[in-house]
């Protein structure tokens, strides 16, 4: 009795494998939807791939030719990617190994278990280990080439471009050295950086006593000098040959002077408001803002921007226009957003909008396709595919050669033309390739009827009758 339920179980198991396996794509995959799906044309974020296969929601594997390939599992987290003489293996942010081969046969290495053991090795500056916090050496971490440090934070010192800072119970005490640079801190009572060109002219400096009742910093941009002073938060003044800003009882009143354009801003921060021409912001409850950029040269009008918010950042608004793009972003938070560019040079219009999370639309060129139940709130191509499809119960696809739609993960098809045929960049142009193509589709071969290089297509039982 067990061993008859059990064939009987394995029969149906094999049948309904069978009948979704046959089930039909608007992208024109195959496998067993939406749970395995193999798709021979790349994504729009992975165009260098040949070959997307995806386990969901467990992994994707792209096959990216010449025996490179990439793994991403458990997304975002877990990625192997192997190209070009280089490995990654990671699962961020815990284990990340990187490894790249020269041709000489050498190898840089660099791996982390965060965030205690640090490691690696590089041909030409040698090995590193560091156990946190006991201490060791480190490379490429916080914006620095070296980090050494011994039961930190009771001592460290870092080296970037020459430069090298130490640090004693960081971040209290400071020295910092080389590269141009000199000088050290006592936190918080005194400190004091200066920063050289190669040329001995000034770069930047910094000075700063009882942090932070008295703040000087002074820095040097080909030539002109940005100075500025703050104590916080009585008083501060930045201001150079373009602007000039100043603020009183921080963060509550900051006005804004455009020396260039004679155009002055007030506002603040504790409640950001902005007043000022072209400009008027109480925030959070309402705001309007324009801005013309001009081309002083030529005298003509080089960008064109417009915000607008009300009750932020429930409802807003931007658009923006130049001599090549028009863009527009619109979003009614949590339950609509819309995006358009429109490249005015060839016409060519990018679009997605979101009625969340009923309805998801995307646009680019002559490619259009919208989907029936779209929860992921934020629209990214990869994340969509990726796990949106186990929820896109309808998804409907038109380009320049192919029209069609699709219920229940293809249970239900119809399409005409050729869904895997390459897109133009005209949406309106008409289909070219196989335009008496057609096909209706249900459960994959219990019934399908249609036409292929004018030839009649007709299964019955998933048996092909023509």
């Amino acid at each position: 009795m067990r061993l008859s339920r059990a064939l009987r179980l394995f029969s149906l198991v094999l049948v309904l494998t069978t009948v979704a396996s046959s089930c039909r794509s608007v992208e024109g995959t195959r496998g067993l939807p939406p749970l395995f799906e193999i798709y021979d044309s790349p994504s729009l974020e992975t165009r260098d791939a040949i070959r997307e296969t995806y386990v969901r929601p467990l992994f994707s594997y792209e096959d990216l030719g010449d025996d490179h390939w990439a793994v991403e599992y458990l997304k975002p987290f877990g990625r192997l990617r192997f190209i070009d003489n280089r490995e990654e293996v990671s699962f961020d942010p815990i284990w990340r190994y990187h490894a790249r081969r020269y041709l000489d046969g050498s190898e840089n290495i660099d791996w982390l278990l965060f965030p205690i053991l640090f490691g690696g090795s590089d041909p030409k500056k040698g090995a590193y280990f560091a156990i946190f916090p006991l201490g060791g050496r480190v490379r490429g971490l916080l914006g620095q080439e070296v980090i050494d440090f011994a039961l930190f934070p009771l001592w460290a010192r870092a080296e970037w471009q020459g430069r090298t800072s130490q640090s004693i119970l960081w971040p209290l005490f400071n020295v910092v050295s080389g590269g141009g640079w000199s000088g050290g801190r006592a936190f918080p009572f005194y400190s004091e950086y200066a920063w050289d060109n190669a040329d001995g002219s000034p770069r930047a400096r910094r000075l700063v006593m009882m942090w932070p009742f008295w703040i000087e910093n002074d820095s040097w941009h080909r030539g002109e000098r940005t100075s500025a002073f703050f104590t916080v938060p009585f008083y501060g003044i930045r201001e150079n040959r373009r602007s000039k800003t100043e603020t009183i009882f921080w963060p509550f009143y900051v006005a804004h002077y455009d020396k260039l354009r004679d155009e002055e801003l007030v506002g603040g921060y504790f409640f950001p408001y902005r007043f000022g021409k072209d400009q008027f912001d109480p925030w959070p409850f309402f705001g309007i803002k324009e801005t013309v950029d001009l081309d002083r040269a030529e005298k003509k009008v080089e960008r064109e921007r417009f915000r607008q918010f009300a009750v932020w950042p429930i409802q807003r608004y931007d658009w923006s226009r130049d001599i090549r793009e028009e863009t527009s972003r619109f979003w009614l938070l949590p339950f609509y957003w819309r995006y358009r560019t429109e490249d005015l040079v060839d016409g060519h219009v990018g679009e997605k909008w979101k009625l969340w999370p009923l309805l998801g639309y995307e646009r680019d060129g002559d490619e259009s396709r919208w989907e029936l139940l779209s929860p992921l709130w934020l629209h990214r191509k990869d994340w969509d595919r990726f796990y949106g499809r186990l929820f896109s119960v309808f998804r409907q696809r038109s380009t320049a050669a192919y029209w069609g739609w699709e219920l229940l993960w293809g249970t239900i098809y119809w399409g005409e033309g050729d869904p895997t045929a390459e897109s133009s960049r005209s949406l309106d142009r008409a289909p070219e390739a196989s335009d008496d193509d057609y096909l209706f589709s249900l459960l994959g071969g219990l019934l399908e009827y249609g036409s292929a290089d004018d030839k009649l297509v007709l299964r019955i039982l998933w048996i092909p009758w023509w």
